[in-house]
């Protein structure tokens, strides 16, 4: 972060999330195309999957299981949470 603040988490998001609602002290909003652009990096990151990103992917569960293990999956809708249905990968 520019600001001097540390820097705890990455939010990684779909287009249709508005970052100034995610933004929190510490955190930083990035967004992603797609689950490929999720990078594992030297901070915690979670990746708030939403139904556009989710219908973006053409083998949704293998995409997830392709994350790097430091980000962890929060379904943002019950459409994402049902089409990742089954994956070990969402938490809620």
């Amino acid at each position: 972060m520019s600001d001097g603040r540390p820097l705890l988490l990455f939010l990684f998001h779909g287009p249709g999330a508005d970052p100034r609602v995610l933004a929190a002290e510490g955190i930083e909003t990035r967004p992603a195309a797609s689950l490929a652009a999720v990078p594992g990096g030297d901070r915690p990151a979670v990746l708030l999957l939403d139904e556009a990103l989710a219908r973006a992917e053409a083998d949704l569960p293998r995409a997830l299981a392709d994350l790097p293990e430091g980000v962890a999956v929060v379904a943002a809708d019950a459409a994402a949470d049902a089409l990742a249905r089954g994956s070990e990968r969402v938490l809620l």
